[in-house]
């Protein structure tokens, strides 16, 4: 964990997470929507056991802000590897809390629309809910702006320490400052993106 300097321990939880653990008490599944009316924080560190729902509940808020606010999200993921390999089932176990909704991933990109009645009919920059970042190149996106993102979810921020064939990029905490910055823009007119990192306390 000696890259990761910068991201507390568990022993040094802030009072957002320690509300997080509260709320989790009372329910076998994490409420996302709970734990954002606690706090106007930016970043918010989710390390808890896996199959509380972390992702789970990020990614039904992203749809949800999307369906409702037109509000755009990011999925970050450390390597390239990382991403190919959860990105194209990102939509797998969602999809049934939006029964009238169809999902696609393209090109880095997730969308999302109303079902329409022809099924031919052609997907459209419009129906952008999401896009995939891969972390350690994700510096080759600076000039790109990202108006609409309100949200970004680092899934697996935290490496198992039994796998010893996994590795943080070097200055990790700075590459993420950086992406977060491209995106949000501070000292701009863009909209408050909150960082959502997720992790699994086997990786503590």
């Amino acid at each position: 964990m000696s890259d990761w300097i910068g991201y507390p321990s568990v022993e040094t939880l802030s009072p957002v997470q320690i509300r997080i653990n509260v709320a989790v008490d009372k329910s076998i599944f994490w409420n996302i929507n709970e734990t954002l009316t606690h706090s106007e924080a930016l970043f918010f560190f989710f390390i808890v056991t896996r199959g509380c729902g972390k992702s789970y509940g990020c990614k039904k808020r992203a749809i949800e802000n999307f369906i409702k606010k037109g509000e755009q999200f990011g999925y970050i993921r450390r390597y390239e590897k990382d991403l190919d390999e959860a990105y194209k089932e990102f939509f797998k176990d969602i999809v049934d809390e939006f029964p009238d909704y169809e999902f696609k991933i393209e090109g880095r990109k997730f969308y999302c629309r109303i079902r329409p009645e022809d099924e031919k009919e052609k997907w459209t920059e419009d129906e952008i809910c999401g896009y995939a970042f891969v972390l350690s190149t994700a510096s080759n996106k600076k000039s790109i702006p990202y108006p609409k993102i309100t949200m970004l979810i680092y899934d697996e921020f935290m490496l198992d320490k039994v796998n010893s064939n996994q590795r943080y990029i070097p200055n990790e905490p700075i590459s993420l400052l950086n992406l977060y910055e491209t995106v949000a823009r501070p000292g701009t007119g863009h909209p408050r993106v909150v960082l959502f990192m997720l992790g699994n306390n086997t990786s503590v």
